[in-house]
């Protein structure tokens, strides 16, 4: 089948994306009052991600799993960031297009308005938020329709730059999306998974002063 892959990488020292992803994760936990704590887990996760973000053929996918609380979503998101700035700056603006969707949000949108919802399922690089929280299945002028399994299917058929974080845990996948969804995530991505407890409600009540520690 032929490819549409379009895979972009940020050619820069792999440390110096890392202090990047983590600055930028530890500035938007400090705004909502969180310590966005580096333990030596998450600078493992920082790091990995900081390698699939330099190396041109790695796995299409990154899947962030683990339970809730524990710096998916704000690492994520400065991944999405950290590429759309150096996607605009290197290719010029909105030339790689980039979307950030929670995937309640995304079969929100297949129902509402079905062409923006192909434009965010055709986008160069799509983060998919908090996979399994959206319904399976939805019925729509007396149709059945799984937007998130067709949506993974079509991204994975086009080789698609995509990130996904999810509570899931390996075992709870399957009864949710099926082992051909299942053994199509395990072979298109990276995976990492977040062990540390959650860092919500580890705040003092006033945003505090992000952490200075680096990556090295």
């Amino acid at each position: 089948m032929p490819t549409s892959t379009r895979r972009f990488n940020i050619p820069c020292e792999i440390r110096d994306i890392a202090n990047g992803l983590y600055l930028r994760a530890a500035v938007a936990a400090a705004k909502r009052g969180v310590d966005y704590t580096l333990t030596e887990g998450l600078r493992e996760i920082i790091w990995s991600s900081a390698e699939w973000l330099f190396d041109p053929d790695a796995k299409p996918w990154l899947l962030f799993m683990g339970l809730c609380g524990n710096g998916k979503s704000t690492l994520a998101r400065a991944i999405f960031d950290l590429i759309k700035d150096s996607a605009d700056r290197m290719l010029g603006y909105n030339e790689f297009s980039v979307r950030y969707r929670n995937a309640r949000e995304l079969v929100d949108l297949f129902v509402r308005d079905r062409d923006a919802f192909d434009r965010v399922a055709d986008a160069d690089f799509l983060v998919i938020d908090d996979l399994g929280t959206e319904p399976q299945e939805i019925r729509n002028y007396g149709m059945t329709h799984t937007p998130i399994i067709d949506l993974l299917l079509y991204r994975y058929e086009r080789n698609r730059m995509t990130l996904i974080t999810t509570n899931l845990e390996g075992d709870e996948l399957c009864p949710h999306y099926g082992e051909r969804i299942v053994d199509r995530l395990r072979e298109q991505s990276l995976t990492l998974t977040f062990l540390d407890s959650s860092f919500r409600g580890s705040g003092s009540g006033s945003p505090p002063t992000p952490p200075q520690t680096r990556i090295e």
